[in-house]
């Protein structure tokens, strides 16, 4: 059975290869005389010429014969000899086998490929495709009875030089199907083309375009009146299905177009792609509509109208924000060079909220703008509109009632003194507001305010929120509100009376580290884009180891300058009156100057509060007392606000009554010279003197201590590292006694110790130099040089005084010669 099959198989493609042979026999005999009625029947339809390289018959469309054409070239009606209406690599004229035996030869198809076509409708002249006779009844030919024409990989080009629109594409395939004949015509279209650009007036509105156009083209070019329309077309972008229909009668042209319950999504996509807008975060899903009128007249403005909607369409912005049930209409128009937005309806709804409004913009190249808006959505939702990506968590209500008017150049590039002349007015409420700042362990909670529009300004009836463990309450204005929220460089300028329960400056100040510690850095570049006039008043303040009650005074920010001024507060058992400046305008260096008036000051806390002043040579634990203090105070700090001690310039007026000095280094060095044991704490009624610190070293003028241990004058210089650099006059009798005393009993000798320590006792000057962990410890001969001298002046005044006195009582006495036994002093205390 298989091989009964099999053998009729063979005979079955036999016999077609007998016919297909015999067919081409028959082809290429009559080959001469088809191409001859073809040629014929050709010339006498057509009024310019065509070129062809050569002309053959084909059997490759079978099952229709063919004839072949290679290298055709026309170049159109009114053309000159560089243009070109038609170039084709091949063109087959395509017909049934059977009329090749017939004289009966009916051409119903044409196939083109591998070319180039070129539409162009002139501003003055015909189109260059009215490339018929306009007189064909001598002709009684039917041999084109076209029903078909086939177009495979063409780039294509049509101008309409009266609309000033040029269109450039590639015709991956392209079929015409209808009735063609030189003066009316119908034809039904399919096919897949590429839109390279489409481009009015030199500017391009479409661009690489994939397209798939399905459309009716029927027209009527008879001599006294040209028309042309297309019907019924639907262009299909992606899944898109578009109407649109043309028409062009003489010089007008025009087009309409429609999408109805068109995927918004994939819109946005298209209108993202070639360019005619893009929004950075907002994506609309849901259905929309549109329809598209464009009336294109020689030497006359287009004129636009293009109707849009949508209904319950969804968006969504950053951070998941949506609303839904986004409901719009409204209407685009061009006319006269002049065009208008007006959005007669827009609205849409939130998990607990609504948004409604409507929009005019008048001349959108340079747009006259008119907003209403009324909205109570939630914070969250408004992120779609204004789409801050630095904060996170938002929730809480935002409601809105706002009309504003302005005029700009261009929506494209919005200048700043544009939007200070806006006009806006209206209501702003905030309903508990919370979220929290990205990257960062801040949060923002309890946020409610209510606040008036005014042009570009805020107008703060009362604003009120609380942060870690601060809460704020202002009233005031917020200036240049919509240029610092517009403009990265614009600055906010804020002038309002701020009260606070407790503020901690930590909440505030953004730290980079989730951890508190000491090592945490901080950031006050925000000042940079900040104008601050702050009227302050705050129960409790606390930052980092400082805290303080009942602080008031005036804080400014101006130019990225930080201002304190008439500053008061308690702290530290006492009370500060004074001032401050923080430069921030070195981006690398900020510039800190202070100054402070202290009275009634526990030294031991304040030293513990400032960390020991960003120094290690005396520190809270090391020094105990009340001080009164005036100090003026300048150094440089790192943007983290860590203080360059380097750099500290300061000179600072001190006065401690019923202080403490506790295992002080140099003291402690002192005793191990001295034998004192006692110095490890000394105790002392009242120290006084002007300390400065400039050059990494604290500079101690000349100054007397007296302690329960010893009394003692001091002067020179400690270092930030360590190294020290002092003076110091001990008395001898403490020297060589104190330690004694309380060590041994009494011996024969004490008697006559004890002479020795009188009022008038010596003193012993020695210098301390080197460093705090091994000291250098000698005589300071000549500080002992100048003792000696002034000891020796004061005992000679006194001899002298004696004598005076003397010489007084016995002068009427005195016969003798009279001398000077002294002599007058010089300048060094000698004769």
């Amino acid at each position: 059975m298989k091989k009964k099959i099999f053998r009729l198989l063979i005979w079955a493609l036999g016999l077609f290869l007998l016919l297909i042979i015999a067919f081409a026999a028959v082809l290429y005999a009559n080959r001469d005389r088809i191409q001859s009625v073809v040629l014929t029947e050709a010339n006498k339809l057509l009024d310019v010429p065509v070129d062809v390289e050569d002309i053959d018959v084909s059997l490759r469309k079978f099952p229709y014969a063919s004839l072949k054409f290679t290298n055709v070239y026309c170049r159109g009606a009114q053309a000159s000899e560089q243009d070109t209406l038609l170039y084709a690599k091949e063109m087959y004229f395509e017909f049934d086998l059977w009329n090749a035996i017939s004289d009966d030869l009916s051409i119903r198809q044409i196939s083109l490929s591998d070319g180039t076509l070129h539409i162009l409708r002139p501003a003055n002249g015909k189109p260059n495709y009215e490339i018929w006779k306009k007189d064909t009844s001598s002709s009684s030919s039917s041999v084109f009875t076209l029903e078909q024409v086939n177009f495979k990989n063409f780039k294509a080009l049509q101008t309409e030089g009266s609309a000033n629109l040029v269109t450039r594409g590639h015709i991956s395939s392209l079929t015409l199907k209808g009735t063609f004949t030189p003066k009316n015509f119908s034809i039904t279209n399919e096919g897949e083309l590429k839109i390279h650009s489409l481009s009015y007036n030199d500017s391009t509105y479409i661009s690489q375009l994939n397209a798939r156009p399905y459309f009716t083209l029927s027209g009527n070019l008879d001599s006294s009146e040209q028309s042309l329309s297309i019907t019924n077309g639907v262009l299909k972008l992606d899944n898109q299905n578009i109407s649109f229909s043309t028409s062009i009668v003489e010089e007008k042209t025009t087009i309409k177009a429609s999408l109805s319950n068109g995927n918004l999504k994939e819109l946005q996509a298209l209108t993202k792609q070639q360019s005619w807008y893009s929004h950075p975060t907002i994506t609309i899903t849901g259905r929309g509509s549109v329809d598209f009128t464009g009336i294109f007249e020689t030497n006359q403005k287009p004129h636009l109208n293009v109707a849009f909607s949508t209904k319950d369409a969804l968006l969504t912005g950053i951070q998941k924000s949506s609303i839904s049930k986004v409901n719009s209409r409204g209407v685009y128009t061009l006319k006269n060079n002049r065009d208008h937005l007006h959005i007669s309806e827009f609205s849409a709804e939130g998990k607990t909220g609504k948004i409604s409004g409507t929009l005019d913009i008048n001349d959108l190249t340079q747009p006259g703008i008119i907003l209403n808006l009324k909205s109570d959505l939630d914070i969250s939702e408004w992120l779609i509109f204004v789409p801050i990506d630095t904060i996170t968590e938002a929730s809480g209500k935002a409601i809105v009632d706002l009309h504003f008017e302005n005029k700009f150049k261009s929506l494209t590039n919005i200048k700043p003194e544009e939007l200070k002349r806006a006009k806006a007015s209206g209501k702003l409420g905030l309903e508990n507001i919370s979220f929290a700042f990205k990257g960062a362990d801040k949060k923002i909670e309890n946020l409610n305010g209510n606040l008036a529009f005014a042009g570009n300004d805020l107008r703060v009836n009362s604003f009120s929120f609380k942060t870690g463990q601060s809460d704020i309450f202002l009233e005031g204005t917020f200036a240049n509100v919509l240029n610092f929220i517009y403009f990265k460089d614009q600055r906010l300028r804020i002038d309002t009376r701020v009260r606070s329960k407790e503020l901690n400056m930590e909440d505030f100040l953004l730290g980079t580290s989730k951890s508190k510690n000491a090592d945490d850095d901080y950031d006050v570049s925000f000042v940079k884009n900040l104008d601050l006039d702050l009227d302050l008043k705050v129960d409790k303040f606390h930052f980092e180891n400082f805290d303080a009650t009942g602080i008031q005074g005036q804080l400014q920010v101006k130019g990225g300058v930080i201002r304190g001024k008439d500053i008061l507060l308690n702290a530290n058992d006492g009370s500060y009156n004074g001032q401050f400046t923080i430069d921030t305008r070195n981006l690398q260096m900020y510039i800190l100057a202070a100054s402070l008036n202290g009275k009634s000051i526990d030294i031991h806390k304040l030293f513990e509060s400032f960390k020991n002043f960003g120094q290690t040579v005396i520190a809270s634990d090391n020094l105990y007392g009340t001080a009164n203090l005036s100090v003026q105070y300048l150094s440089k700090m790192a943007p983290s606000l860590e203080i360059d001690i380097s750099t500290i310039e300061m000179t600072s007026n001190l006065e401690i009554q019923n202080g403490n000095l506790k295992n002080f280094d140099p003291l402690l060095a002192l005793s191990d010279f001295a034998s004192i044991d006692e110095l490890r704490d000394v105790h002392f009624a009242k120290l006084e003197n002007n300390i400065s610190i400039r050059n990494s070293q604290i500079i101690i003028p000349k100054m007397n201590i007296s302690s329960n241990v010893l009394d003692m004058g001091i002067e020179g210089s400690h270092g930030f590292d360590n190294t020290i650099n002092y003076s110091i006059r001990l008395k001898l009798s403490d020297v060589l006694f104190n330690s004694r005393k309380k060590k041994r009993k009494q011996s024969e000798f004490d008697s006559h110790l004890t002479v020795v320590e009188g009022d008038d006792d010596p003193n012993i000057y020695i210098k301390m130099t080197g460093s705090v962990d091994d000291p250098s410890i000698t005589l300071d001969r000549k500080n002992i040089s100048k003792s000696i001298n002034q000891d020796l002046k004061n005992q000679k005044q006194e001899l002298k005084q004696i004598f005076q006195k003397e010489e007084k009582e016995t002068k009427e006495d005195d016969s003798g010669i009279q001398f000077d036994l002294f002599g007058e002093e010089d300048d060094e205390g000698g004769k």
